[in-house]
């Protein structure tokens, strides 16, 4: 009986010890002030292709398609000859994925959801924009963003010239 009081207040006594000599201690630890700084830089970090109307004589392009051709990740659909259906797939997905947004616009398709890309005449176009995810412009409609990839058409601005 003698043996088991001893084993029980040694265990205890050994447990005590382990916990005050072992245990961790708070400390406090002071770190260093660290200054960031930033600066806004007119550069998007978004998969954006650009072309300007000074390039479409360039390429010799005579519409939309014409001048999309040589993106990355473009595939054009030529169905027919020089009147037939032209559509986009941008990584293949597919036509039907792609929203085409001409001045803050969205066209669209009731029939078929597809843009025929080839009626868009590049006479009146200052830039076609690539979007491979969202638009830049967060005051867009829901339709863009819901796009997985958008082509962004923007018309030149009328002059005032006054002829006589």
């Amino acid at each position: 009986m003698f043996f088991k009081i001893y084993l029980c207040g040694f265990t205890f006594l050994l447990v005590l010890i382990g916990m005050v000599g072992y245990a961790q201690t708070d400390s406090l630890q002071k770190v260093k002030e660290v200054k960031v700084k930033t600066s806004l830089s007119k550069t998007s970090l978004r998969a954006t292709q650009t072309i300007d109307s000074s390039s479409f004589l360039k390429t010799s392009s005579y519409n939309v398609a014409d001048a999309i051709r040589n993106f990355a990740g473009v595939n054009i659909k030529d169905y027919g000859g020089i009147g037939g259906l032209k559509t986009v797939s941008i990584r293949s997905l597919g036509a039907n994925h792609t929203g085409v947004q001409i001045d803050g616009i969205n066209l669209g398709d009731t029939q078929t959801g597809q843009i025929d890309l080839g009626k868009l005449m590049l006479d009146n176009i200052e830039s076609i924009s690539l979007y491979q995810t969202q638009p830049d412009d967060l005051l867009t409609n829901a339709r863009s963003f819901s796009s997985a990839s958008l082509i962004i058409i923007k018309t030149k601005a009328p002059s005032s010239r006054i002829i006589g």
